[in-house]
């Protein structure tokens, strides 16, 4: 079946779909394969709960049924319905990429957009070639701005999500070291995520650029049409003074007289919000929307997040972790009074070559500090050599629980900073608390 001729059909359908557990009656069932799993051996759940068409294999025998399509590929299917269905509705769409809180500028821009337009973003953490097809499928003709988060840990990545995609607007966070693995040095990162940049202008679309960003200042240097801001003067649109408060863990912007607030934590998420109210400013959103979009914006899903346990404040920034963002963290929550406060770091994965190094630049850093309590989580971590009696080194977080015990009974701590690589999962760190307690 040609790719209009299925279009057709999902015009009609309810969507589209990858996982029988969450399908719904009319959906489109695409049977796709991995490493860990095949969408093939689900085929018959699909049809009993409604599917209205299945899309799977030319290599695999099923009876005949009007409602299986067979293809060369489904992969390569769901990514070419997703390319035609985006022409064919032609939204404005804004593709936001880079190494650290592209999520959070991404919600930011959804949120302060959403107090004008009708907005479709990138749910949850779906941004890679299965995520963003999925996310173009949900594209209707009410949608007035979609937000694409585009993800990559190898060059050529976000070229082919561009392909996809094809973005009128786009932002790139910033270029860090994430996905060493993949990328092999700081320079793959900068070539990967520039892709972004290298799309736009080729084909005349539209660039944000953060001028604080060296890397985004240089670029911004070849491209004729641009828009830009930043804390310094540098002939951008707009130029924003940050605030931080660290004792209460606030930040705010100010520009042409008006200070806009938010309940995001951390100085690095400066920029992540000057982009967010440069991206409403863009789309003709007046300051007061855009200040309602802010306030509206409370970091969730272990991104920053703020609980409170008996009194103690706990910073949980536990959804991924690199070198950057991990310093970026780690800066800022040191601002704080060191001595009524600890760490639970995790590791930081996918680094390669320079996994060893970069974990013990963070072992200094903490070693160096006034923290009452220091804990390191994981393989990488547990295989450094350190000698610091607050410094206490766990290969899992299971091994971690006794030692979490006796914080508890520490009454002079006050915070507490959360951190480490998704695989780890370090908000289950909390699962010993009481939860009656946790706000």
């Amino acid at each position: 079946m040609e790719v209009p001729e299925l279009h057709f059909y999902f015009l009609k359908s309810s969507g589209a779909s990858i996982d029988t557990r969450t399908i719904l009656p009319g959906q489109i069932f695409f049977a796709l394969q991995g490493e860990h799993f095949d969408g093939h051996q689900f085929v018959d759940d699909a049809l009993k709960k409604g599917s209205s068409r299945v899309v799977v294999q030319k290599d695999k025998i099923y009876p005949k049924n009007k409602k299986i399509v067979q293809v060369d590929n489904v992969l390569e299917c769901l990514q070419q319905l997703a390319k035609y269905h985006r022409v064919y509705c032609d939204t404005m769409l804004i593709a936001i990429t880079g190494s650290n809180g592209k999520t959070t500028t991404k919600e930011l821009i959804h949120s302060i957009l959403g107090t004008k337009y009708q907005v479709l973003a990138t749910s949850g953490n779906l941004n890679n070639h299965i995520g963003v097809p999925l996310t173009l499928l949900q594209l209707t003709s009410e949608i007035e701005i979609g937000v694409i988060e585009m993800g990559a840990s190898a060059i050529g990545e976000i070229e082919f999500l561009c392909r996809l995609a094809k973005p009128n607007f786009g932002y790139i966070t910033n270029f860090g070291r994430a996905h060493l693995e993949g990328f092999k040095s700081i320079s793959g990162v900068i070539k990967g995520k520039q892709e972004l940049y290298e799309y736009l202008t080729k084909n005349n679309q539209s660039v944000l650029f953060n001028l604080d960003d060296p890397i985004q200042s240089e670029y911004a240097c070849k491209v004729k049409n641009y828009l830009s801001f930043g804390s310094v003067n540098k002939t951008s649109n707009w130029t924003f003074n940050y605030l931080a408060n660290p004792r209460t863990f606030k930040i705010s912007i100010q520009n042409n007289g008006f200070t806009y607030r938010t309940n995001l934590y951390g100085s690095y998420n400066f920029s992540n919000v000057g982009a967010g109210i440069a991206v409403g400013l863009t789309f003709d959103i007046s300051p007061k929307m855009i200040q309602i979009g802010l306030e509206k914006y409370h970091s969730r899903n272990n991104r920053s997040q703020q609980v409170n346990l008996n009194g103690i404040e706990l910073i949980l920034d536990a959804y991924n972790a690199n070198p950057d963002s991990m310093h970026q963290a780690l800066n800022f929550f040191l601002k704080i009074d060191q001595k009524n406060s600890g760490v639970i770091l995790g590791d930081m994965l996918e680094l390669g070559k320079y996994q060893d190094l970069e974990h013990k630049v963070i072992i200094e850093v903490c070693r160096k500090s006034d923290l009452k309590f220091i804990f390191l989580v994981g393989e990488i971590f547990y295989n450094q050599k350190v000698v610091d009696p607050r410094i206490k080194t766990f290969r899992s977080l299971d091994d971690l629980k006794d030692a979490l015990k006796q914080i508890m009974k520490l009454h002079d701590i006050r915070h507490i900073l959360i951190k480490g690589s998704r695989k780890l999962a370090l908000e289950r760190v909390l699962e010993g608390f009481p939860t009656n307690d946790l706000d």
